[in-house]
């Protein structure tokens, strides 16, 4: 089993990665239903709401920047963990961390072409307003925890996670599933905006820096800098989907305009303009 942990801000890219379907690395595959909670642990609902109570929770405690933990947890090629065994996984992981008394998510993405996997999203603070996950020593938990579940579940012990990886897979990114949570912001700013200027400054409040050139390159808040060719957006596109945003935006009045025009009582007496049946 291999095990990544990640401690960061924000629930909303987090909690909105792991419940979507995506594109895997990079090919057009059907990914219809690839995604399915398991497990609800003090919350429950769709993508808004469990982000909406997520983020009341962690504000109890204002002082803690990073109240989101993700974890996600991965198999051998060839092995296979039904779903109530993740669920117990899940459980044996929030007391390993500390979190069985916090809201967390169980989620499994059933990928075809890649190892079994989960990702377990949960809430560093607690109801009564106080850290109970420590990010200390994290890789070493992480490690621990998966030695011991390959025992309870008789897995492959791995003291080397590329030991699951093809050749290729090994010279892909730590970074590619938070290039994935930036590609999503990127996008859900981009079919808004109106001009590169309201493009960046919508980025912005999603933690995002833009920075423009000759080309576009994307800093998120962990200070990861991605060019936006690697991201498929690269400066020509953003530009030209701005283009067609103005362009949607333009025929949209003129045809309220007509609208109105249309409806506006008429000077003749006795006489209104309307629908002629």
């Amino acid at each position: 089993m291999i095990g990544k942990l990640m401690i960061g801000k924000t629930f909303k890219g987090c909690i909105e990665y792991c419940l979507s379907d995506k594109r895997i690395a990079g090919k057009k595959q059907n990914t219809s239903g690839r995604v399915g909670v398991l497990h609800y642990n003090y919350c429950f609902g769709d993508k808004k709401s469990l982000i909406r109570d997520f983020n009341n929770v962690a504000a109890l405690n204002p002082k803690q920047s990073k109240p989101v933990f993700h974890l996600s947890l991965s198999l051998g090629k060839g092995e296979h963990l039904k779903d109530i065994d993740w669920v117990t996984v899940s459980e044996q992981a929030a007391e390993h961390f500390g979190f069985e008394k916090n809201q967390y998510l169980l989620i499994s993405h059933n990928d075809t072409e890649l190892h079994q996997h989960i990702h377990i999203v949960a809430n560093r603070i607690g109801f009564e307003g106080k850290t109970t996950v420590s990010d200390s020593n994290s890789f070493k938990k992480v490690a621990d925890f998966c030695r011991k579940m390959e025992l309870k579940f008789t897995l492959q012990t791995v003291l080397n996670p590329k030991r699951f990886l093809s050749k290729s897979d090994r010279m892909l990114t730590r970074n590619d599933e938070r290039k994935n949570v930036l590609a999503d912001r990127i996008r859900r700013c981009l079919s808004v905006s109106l001009s590169l200027d309201d493009f960046k400054s919508r980025l912005k409040k999603e933690n995002v820096i833009v920075i423009t050139g000759r080309g576009i390159t994307f800093i998120d808040e962990k200070k990861m800098q991605v060019k936006g060719s690697d991201l498929k957006f690269p400066l020509s596109k953003i530009i030209a989907v701005i283009n067609k945003n103005i362009q949607v935006k333009q025929e949209k009045e003129k045809q309220n305009q007509k609208f109105e025009e249309y409806w506006k009582p008429s000077d003749e007496p006795g006489r209104s303009r309307g629908f002629r049946m």
